[in-house]
């Protein structure tokens, strides 16, 4: 069963390769737009009977530099969308095993746009939920 770090590892490995992102684990102190972030948000432990399946979910955040609305607005519209070269859903679906670190993933959806203030400057950041299940 992959640990929550090897999974973390795996996503970030599979939207490493959009081009031209910048994909941090953790969120660093210094931004690099464009940069994706990979945090668990919920843990389930018991998906099958004495733990044969654990079920995560992760936020993956993207966050985009803010010097134009229109131009940051577009730049996560290829983020957002179903396919593409800088899909974050056709990236990580490509291969739902992550490599064979785990039984499933898939990106459930995106849940927000908003501006963020990250270091003293604006951003435009988007939140999508991706559902992994490990055995």
């Amino acid at each position: 069963m992959a640990t929550i770090g090897q999974i973390r590892t795996a996503l970030g490995t599979k939207l490493g390769t959009i081009s031209g992102v910048h994909v941090r684990e953790f969120l660093p102190d210094q931004i690099v737009d464009p940069l994706i972030t990979i945090t668990p948000t919920s843990i389930n432990y018991h998906g099958a009977m004495q733990g044969g399946l654990i079920e995560v979910e992760f936020r993956v955040l993207v966050v985009v530099s803010r010097v134009s609305e229109r131009v940051a607005q577009t730049r996560l519209d290829a983020f957002a969308s179903y396919s593409g070269a800088s899909s974050v859903r056709a990236a990580i679906e490509a291969d739902p095993s992550l490599g064979g670190v785990v039984e499933y993933a898939q990106v459930v959806g995106t849940t927000d746009i908003a501006t963020a203030d990250l270091n003293g400057a604006v951003y435009l950041v988007m939140d999508y939920t991706v559902a992994v299940q490990s055995r």
